[in-house]
């Protein structure tokens, strides 16, 4: 079988390709949090969505809450919808907002603007990776002791 592709080293090619753009889109979202800059802003007003009824009557249980702040740069004020902090927030609530020093008015919602979706391609490929490698493991064993 060498020089053969076959389905392990397919799934480990995908790893890795996975498990390289994870650490891609990861390391240039750290790069671009540490270039934003922190400003404190004040919540001004909070929007609430009661939900929406389903066919049946029903309004469950998809009410949310928008948070917006103020918060001013070099003289300019600018509002943006924020993430309080756990717990909920209230009007007149203090927050920090991370901010673009090139255009200001784009914030960062979560503080260390790591997110499940930029760890999710790393953590896929990684398992791709194990699998590929315990099935081929395990053939080659299969293989060695019917010799």
């Amino acid at each position: 079988m060498k020089g053969k592709l076959t389905f392990t080293g397919i799934m480990r090619i995908i790893g890795l390709g996975l498990m390289f753009f994870g650490m891609y889109t990861m390391f240039a979202n750290m790069l671009k949090v540490f270039s934003y800059e922190k400003a404190g802003a004040e919540i001004i007003r909070i929007e609430e969505n009661a939900g929406q009824e389903d066919k049946y009557g029903y309004t469950g249980y998809k009410s949310s809450k928008k948070y917006y702040a103020k918060y001013t740069v070099d003289g300019v004020e600018y509002e943006n919808m924020v993430y309080p902090p756990y717990g909920g927030g209230y009007e007149g609530m203090e927050v920090t907002v991370k901010y673009d020093p090139l255009d200001p008015s784009k914030i960062i919602y979560d503080e260390d603007g790591m997110s499940v979706s930029q760890g999710a391609p790393l953590a896929l490929g990684v398992i791709f990776v194990a699998v590929s490698t315990y099935i081929s493991a395990n053939r080659s064993r299969k293989y060695m002791t019917n010799i």
